[in-house]
Parts: structure tokens; C-alpha cells; sequence
């Protein structure tokens, strides 16, 4: 029984490290990218905050679902995840435009960054962000299946991993040719990946609030089904 309990609770530790992994990664990355003058750093950092928000409320949001109907939520609470997915899109909307300009504006005029320092951030960022994936598939993955904001989480570390291999590429390039210009590249690819993402997200949620018929649901094999059964 206390196996069970242990693996019952699991994923919830795996969320809330990653939760603390990322919040305290982008507060090094903030750091790190003013002491390097890599806009891109300072673009993923603000992606890694929000994506620590993101995590932090889903965790509370996943006790909140958890409590029992009241006369005030006859439905219950499980409905409340839907308020944190639509203020972290549109957050991260905002944010996204706002560091397009801004990587826009670096690219045009490139600025003198320390690339041996991108390039340590960078082994940093895909060590933390791979170690956290790892850890929430470890704790998700005893035999039944990942949960949403498992998977959603999952995905977005995956993102993130990636997107620190291309850093990665981009120091290495910037300290052997010296083009400055690919940081401003590399901030303005980093925003319109956060840009494009926000709005996938932002739609998707949309459709559940608006009570869309789910993407997997084929209605007119549905009534077909529905029809085939004697009496109906």
C-alpha cells in the first residue's frame, strides 16, 4: 500500500521540481545574459520564467481541481486550470511581441557579446532542462499514462533542451567568425518560437472554454455509430 502512495504522489514531486528548477535557471539566465549582453539569453530567460509560472500553477491548480462541488461551483473546480492557460498565453503573447522589437533592434545593430559565456549558459540550460524532463518522465511513467499538465510540461522542457542546443551552435559560431549578429538571430528566432506557441496555446484553450467539439472526435462517424444501434 505505501508503494502505491509513493508512486500516487510521484508526478506532483516531478512538476514541483521542475517548478523550482526553472524559476531559479531563469533568474541565472537574467543574470547571465546582462553579464554576457546576449539578447538571446535574456529572451529565453523571460520564456524560462514563464514557463516556471506556468508549472508553479499548475500545481496549485491541480489541489484546487481536486476539491468537491459547492454551492457556488456546482460543477466543481476542475475547469479553474483553464483561467492560468489563458493569462500565461496572453502574457506571453505580450512578451513575445515586445522581444521581437527588441531582437529586431539587435540584429540591425549587433552588440559585442562574450560568447564563452553563451556557451556555458547554454550547457547549463540543456543539463537543467534535460535533468528536469528525465525526472517528471521517471516520476510520471509507473505504468499508467502521463497526465496533461505532465505531458504539457514535458513538452515545453523538451522546447526548451532544443532551444539551448541552438544557442549552444550559435556561441560556438559567434566565438570562431565573431558575427554578433547571429545572438540578435538567435533572440529574434527564440521570440517568434514563444510568439507562435502563445497563440497555438491561446486558441486551443479558447475552444474548451467555448466548449468546441475536441479535434479527436469525428462527429459524423459519431452519428453514424449513434444511428447503427437498434432502437435509436
Amino acid at each position: 500500500m505505501a508503494h502505491s502512495h509513493k508512486h500516487h504522489h510521484s508526478p506532483r514531486n516531478g512538476t514541483t521540481l521542475a517548478f523550482w528548477l526553472n524559476l531559479i535557471f531563469s533568474i541565472i539566465e537574467i543574470i547571465g545574459g546582462m553579464l554576457t549582453n546576449s539578447t538571446a539569453i535574456i529572451s529565453d530567460a523571460f520564456h524560462d520564467f514563464m514557463d516556471a509560472l506556468a508549472i508553479g500553477a499548475a500545481v496549485l491548480l491541480e489541489k484546487i481541481s481536486g476539491k468537491k462541488l459547492t454551492s457556488t461551483f456546482s460543477y466543481g473546480y476542475r475547469r479553474f486550470s483553464l483561467l492560468s492557460a489563458l493569462t500565461m498565453s496572453v502574457f506571453l503573447l505580450v512578451g513575445a511581441v515586445l522581444m521581437i522589437g527588441t531582437a529586431y533592434d539587435s540584429f540591425l545593430s549587433p552588440k559585442v557579446v562574450d560568447s564563452k559565456g553563451m556557451l556555458w549558459l547554454a550547457v547549463l540550460g540543456i543539463l537543467i532542462n534535460g535533468f528536469a524532463f528525465l525526472r517528471i518522465k521517471k516520476s510520471d511513467g509507473h505504468g499508467h499514462a502521463h497526465d496533461h499538465n505532465s505531458r504539457a510540461i514535458m513538452l515545453h522542457l523538451l522546447e526548451d533542451v532544443l532551444g539551448w542546443v541552438a544557442v549552444l551552435i550559435g556561441a560556438v559560431v559567434i566565438y570562431y567568425t565573431g558575427w554578433y549578429w547571429i545572438d540578435g538571430l538567435l533572440a529574434l528566432a527564440i521570440a517568434g518560437f514563444i510568439g507562435y506557441n502563445a497563440c497555438k496555446n491561446l486558441i486551443s484553450t479558447m475552444k474548451i472554454v467555448l466548449q468546441s467539439i475536441p479535434e479527436n472526435v469525428n462527429l459524423q462517424q459519431l452519428h453514424f455509430e449513434l444511428k447503427s444501434i437498434d432502437g435509436i
